[in-house]
């Protein structure tokens, strides 16, 4: 994500909302999982506030030169403190509201602004199918996954949005089969969905 310098920020281009009938989704990866006792910790979050914020114009959905705030945010690589430094980070910067979804602890998170969307019932969790009782040797603990059913408000359309994050060594070590697995269960919770689905998140794999 391009970050421009504080006068190109000063003078840069105007916040509008994404056009009618469209919903602007962004996906950020950007590890942020340690806990800095420090004001490092708040810097990289800036930063990472500042990038979204001017992201560069050719994303902006042809919004006439303007920059459009984010509708949907898909968040992976972060502590829940961290999530909920980032979600006010995001309301300062885009001057909207914006909402973490579901529990704290969600491997992806899901944000949303809603200014445009709103959400339609309860979010959907559901746990990693490789569990330490799956796989005593791993010592992993439980991830959590997420969907939201979610409306855009400008025309009552409805939506799906699902977060995963997909443990890194499932791609590289004797866990290889609980990517797949996962993936099955992915599936298997969208299955019965009749609006369109939208999923995100971190797949650690090429």
């Amino acid at each position: 994500l391009a970050i421009t310098d504080a006068g190109a920020r000063a003078k840069g281009p105007r916040l509008v909302p994404s056009p009618p009938g469209h919903v602007k989704i962004v996906a950020v990866n950007a590890k942020q999982n340690r806990l800095l006792v420090s004001y490092d910790r708040f810097t990289s979050l800036f930063e990472l506030g500042r990038a979204v914020r001017s992201r560069p114009l050719a994303f902006d959905g042809g919004v006439a030169g303007g920059i459009a705030p984010p509708d949907v945010l898909i968040v992976q690589e972060m502590r829940p403190s961290n999530v909920e430094i980032f979600e006010r980070l995001l309301k300062q910067r885009f001057r909207v509201q914006y909402q973490i979804l579901g529990p704290s602890d969600s491997a992806a998170s899901i944000i949303i602004n809603t200014d445009r969307i709103a959400l339609d019932g309860e979010v959907v969790v559901w746990s990693d199918v490789c569990t330490d009782e799956d796989h005593p040797t791993d010592g992993r603990k439980s991830r959590n996954y997420e969907l939201a059913r979610l409306i855009a408000l400008d025309t009552q359309s409805p939506f799906v949005v699902a977060g995963m994050h997909a443990a890194k060594d499932y791609a590289s070590t004797q866990l290889n089969d609980c990517f797949y697995r996962n993936v099955e269960e992915l599936r298997r919770q969208l299955q019965d969905e009749t609006a369109p689905v939208i999923i995100g998140g971190d797949f650690n794999r090429r």
